[in-house]
């Protein structure tokens, strides 16, 4: 048997409140999935999706 190669792991991405056109990638912060740029609240929602990343400063971080 040979060995698989490596799958990049595809950045977890999701949006922040009731903004829902801007995709962030999400990190973990303090155990909660938080905009890697820093986009909203903290006490803003986060809703994960399985869409592509379109927001500038996540994709450029």
């Amino acid at each position: 048997m040979h060995p698989q190669p490596a799958k990049e792991m595809a950045a977890r991405a999701g949006t922040v409140g009731k903004d829902v056109v801007a995709v962030h990638e999400l990190v973990p912060v303090d155990g909660n999935l938080r905009p890697k740029c820093g986009a909203g609240e903290e006490e803003n929602e986060i809703y994960e999706w399985m869409r592509a990343v379109n927001c500038a400063d996540c994709m450029g971080s």
